[in-house]
């Protein structure tokens, strides 16, 4: 027996619903029903592919129903039906219940067939894409997955790798020192990579469910301290200036993450000759304290203009010499696009680098 789609139209005029029936019935598997309110209660146990509902009923209007069923029937049609051309009427169908279709009384059945058969094309593409979207989480949440475990894998032979290189350093002398040395940079640049894709692993669909705020400043001040050694190593000051007066709050997790590779970045691209190296944080209420803008900005290396609209491509590097993964800025990018906050970068190309980011103050969200 053919699998018909399921219809059901409510309407408390018999006549109506008689010959609505008689004229799809050989289409669809419809049901009729003259109450909205046995109409809602069978809606709560029985899927429909399309439903049809008139707007003027004792009961219920027709948006009312459709807005008392939302839950129970997601993913059918709907279609309203009115005797009246009205305007506002159409437009809180559409903008409360999602309508598909809005159709004036008396409808002729060629017309309003077309519009049915339309409505089963909008089900099954809207069917058919939930069921890319699902595939394509679970396909998602397999790469997570995996970027993790290869992250793990390859982090663990890494610390076993450069704790036996320092044991060989100590005994070995001349040239064979040199290649040990090059053997470890070459270690430690793999290590930055593993840490970058554990990042990433950490990116999927629950990176930012539980997410803890915190104050801007704190957060900052702990990034800073992380890479308190190899400033002070490199010779590095950092200035932070904090301009707001009242707290500024954003999610801590996402923002160590981008600032993190901000810093890392300014590190990695210093340069020696530099007397006078450094990395200046701004923090700024914006928006009337509903935002706070973070600008850092550093005296080494610059980005060529001509590299700027590639910046956060995954492993793009703006000159043979990096050191780089070329996965930090594209780290930077997805946790902005993931928070909508917005991120520029302004470089000379030469010997400044400033990159803005505008943060949502959480304090502020309800």
């Amino acid at each position: 027996m053919e699998n018909r789609f399921k219809l059901l139209y409510v309407d408390d005029e018999i006549d109506n619903l008689s010959v609505f029936k008689a004229a799809f019935n050989k289409e669809f598997d419809v049901v009729t029903m003259e109450s909205p309110i046995q109409a809602k209660e069978l809606c709560e146990t029985v899927k429909f592919e399309i439903i049809v509902v008139d707007q003027r009923m004792p009961e219920l209007t027709g948006i009312e129903f459709l807005s008392q069923i939302k839950d129970t029937q997601k993913e059918s049609v709907k279609i309203l039906l009115t005797g009246y051309s009205e305007y506002q009427v159409a437009i809180d169908a559409i903008n409360k219940c999602k309508v598909f279709y809005y159709c004036t009384k008396p409808w002729k059945k060629n017309d309003l067939k077309v519009v049915l058969l339309k409505a089963i094309d909008f089900f099954e593409l809207n069917r058919n894409n939930q069921y890319l979207v699902d595939k394509l989480t679970v396909t998602l949440k397999e790469l997570e997955v995996f970027l993790y475990r290869a992250s793990h894998d390859l982090r663990s032979p890494i610390t076993t790798q450069i704790g036996l290189l320092k044991l060989l350093q100590e005994e070995v002398v001349g040239n064979a020192r040199n290649y040990l040395d090059m053997i470890e940079e070459t270690i430690l640049k793999l290590e930055k990579t593993a840490e970058k894709i554990s990042e990433l692993s950490r990116m999927g669909y629950d990176f930012l469910s539980g997410n803890l705020s915190a104050n801007v400043s704190e957060i900052i001040k702990d990034v800073i301290s992380e890479y308190q050694v190899e400033l002070t190593r490199l010779k590095i000051s950092v200035v932070i200036n904090d301009f707001n007066k009242s707290e500024l709050i954003v999610q801590r997790e996402p923002m160590m993450t981008v600032l993190r590779q901000i810093v890392d970045n300014a590190v990695q691209f210093n340069r020696p000759q530099e007397p006078d190296k450094r990395i200046v944080i701004d923090i700024t209420p914006n928006a009337g304290n509903s935002q706070v803008n973070i600008s850092i900005s550093d005296n080494g290396s610059g980005i060529e203009q001509r590299y700027m609209d590639r910046i956060f491509d995954p492993f793009f590097r703006g000159t043979a010499l990096s050191k780089g993964n070329g996965l930090g800025l594209y780290i930077v990018k997805k946790v902005c696009d993931l928070l909508k906050w917005e991120i520029s970068f302004y470089s000379n190309g030469e010997d400044r680098t400033v990159v803005n980011i505008l943060a949502n103050n959480s304090s502020l969200v309800p």
